[in-house]
């Protein structure tokens, strides 16, 4: 009988495996046509609404997640070009059904058009920790340039090694309250580490930014959902602008959004996966964000696309299942020896 062990032990050493449910290939359809909710017409400000209270949600939105939001460091290999690139991106911290942690994030963060080696992935947890992954698998990966499109998967679960104590898992909106919400144009909130931000002294880790999105619609029940970002900076003091810009950057795939919940828990809506260019006044109209040009030009908003849960909570599922399915297997082929006997 070959050895279970050493074909284990070669899998770090490969690119991560597609998301399988024991065996069987992903038939999640996100192109369902049917808008499942959409906000009402609103302007820009009216959308924005107060700014103390926009600025206390993102406060509220960090605290509740600052423990289960991780920046992901990928290595991947060029061997045509004998070179290599360092890949940045975000992720967050959810638990499996038996209690232990897995980190949800994108797949095109850990799946690039150059291999990434499963050994070759670490995360960093908020106290600077830094830490290695089992194993893992991704629904999608980066597609090529200017051809990304809503219906692609782009979700990739990971297994630590460890089981990252002091993290909390966070806990996903119920399809009613994220329906609720996009309705009323309530902010989601994007938390992830863009990759230009700076590390202040005395720091382990970048501070995570905090973006406001205004979910505008999500297309079918398993759908990713449409938003808009960088809505912040004309609403700021002329002479009062951040560093980083307003708008969700490159280094926050695969970070977490979140949505303040009627009962005042912050919750996971979605995932940040891609980034569109920025957006103008009849394309704003038609996601139900009216305004004059004027103003649109003054904000410069840019439409984004989120992971849905069903998208995510898939990949996830994936894994658990193929955990239990290869514990089920050494049982059997336990078995199997010991009868022998």
């Amino acid at each position: 009988m070959p050895s279970m062990l050493s074909a284990e032990a070669q899998r770090p050493y490969e690119p991560l495996p597609p998301c399988t449910a024991v065996g069987q290939p992903s038939s999640l359809d996100l192109t369902q046509p049917e808008t499942v909710a959409q906000r009402s017409p609103v302007g820009i400000a009216e959308a924005l609404g107060d700014r103390e209270s926009l600025e206390q949600q993102k406060r509220e939105a960090l605290q509740a997640v600052q423990h289960s939001i991780v920046k992901i460091e990928a290595h991947s290999h060029n061997m045509a070009e004998a070179g290599s690139v360092d890949i940045t991106g975000s992720g967050y911290i959810i638990a499996m059904p038996n209690g232990k942690p897995m980190v949800m994030t994108a797949a095109h963060v850990v799946s690039n058009k150059y291999p990434i080696r499963q050994t070759d992935i670490t995360f960093r947890t908020t106290d600077g920790q830094t830490h290695k992954i089992q194993k893992g698998c991704h629904n999608g990966e980066a597609p090529p340039e200017g051809q990304w499109s809503s219906g692609m998967p782009d979700v990739a679960a990971l297994r630590p090694r460890d089981e990252l104590p002091g993290s909390s898992p966070l806990h996903s909106a119920t399809d009613e309250e994220i329906a609720a919400a996009v309705h009323a144009g309530q902010p989601f909130f994007a938390v992830g580490f863009p990759a230009n931000a700076p590390v202040e002294w005395g720091q382990p880790i970048a501070t995570p930014q905090v973006d406001v999105l205004l979910p505008v619609g999500q297309h079918g029940a398993d759908g990713k959902m449409a938003v808009i970002s960088g809505l912040e900076r004309s609403a700021k003091d002329a002479n009062d602008v951040d560093e980083l810009d307003d708008a969700v950057l490159p280094g926050m795939s695969g970070g977490v959004v979140v949505v303040r919940t009627p009962s005042g828990e912050m919750k996971v809506v979605g995932m940040v996966q891609a980034v569109a260019q920025p957006a103008t006044a009849a394309e704003l109209s038609a996601y139900g964000i009216v305004d004059n040009p004027e103003t649109v030009r003054a904000y410069e908003p840019r439409i984004a696309y989120l992971g849905s849960l069903t998208e995510t909570q898939e990949a996830s599922t994936s894994l658990q299942a193929e955990d239990e399915w290869s514990a089920a297997r050494v049982i059997i082929d336990l078995s199997a020896v010991f009868s022998k006997d």
